[in-house]
């Protein structure tokens, strides 16, 4: 919130529900997303005429890759364990 609109800082409100749901598991994750996704729409949407347009920049540039970087590799992460925990359930 103290970023405003500075270097596509509201991106990394993407990376709560795969976090969420990867820490919290389904249930509790599911909920917290969608208790964090009704706080930014709210707060989002009481800023709309307040925001300017976002510079692209270097800063721009290297938060979207940080965040992509990050959503990939919790991806990978969570293929790996689903499917080893799916092999063990095979060999039992």
């Amino acid at each position: 919130m103290d970023r405003n609109n500075l270097d596509y800082s509201l991106a990394w409100a993407l990376v709560t529900p795969v976090v969420s749901v990867f820490l919290m598991g389904f249930l509790y994750g599911a909920l917290y997303s969608g208790l964090y996704l009704a706080f930014v729409a709210w707060f989002a949407g009481s800023n709309l005429g307040v925001w300017q347009p976002a510079p692209w920049d270097m800063d721009s540039f290297s938060n979207l890759v940080v965040i992509y970087l990050l959503l990939f590799i919790l991806s990978c992460y969570y293929e790996f364990s689903r499917r080893a925990s799916h092999k063990l359930l095979q060999d039992s």
